[in-house]
């Protein structure tokens, strides 16, 4: 069920944007947790799915990055990165 529901997520977040130029994604290179690796691989085949079915590029990248460009930290805890997601005055 998690993978139909992530796809249409992606389909109502289509239909109500103004427009999906392309999707990043978080880059994750290995899984620690043996368990972790079959949900990520699932996510990853419906997103690549969804992606190519609606000729949207999509990128992963490293979270080091991510955290960067949101907070100006590579190695920013996950506090720092919640109130970024949260915005200024939050």
């Amino acid at each position: 069920m998690r993978y139909l529901r992530l796809r249409q997520w992606f389909g109502e977040m289509h239909s109500t944007a103004e427009a999906i130029g392309r999707v990043y994604f978080e880059e994750v290179p290995r899984h620690a947790r043996v368990d972790a690796a079959p949900a990520y691989s699932g996510s990853m085949a419906t997103l690549s799915a969804w992606c190519e079915h609606e000729r949207v590029p999509y990128c992963g990248v490293p979270v080091g990055t991510i955290k960067k460009h949101a907070t100006g930290k590579d190695k920013a805890d996950k506090t720092a990165m919640v109130a970024a997601m949260r915005g200024p005055g939050a």
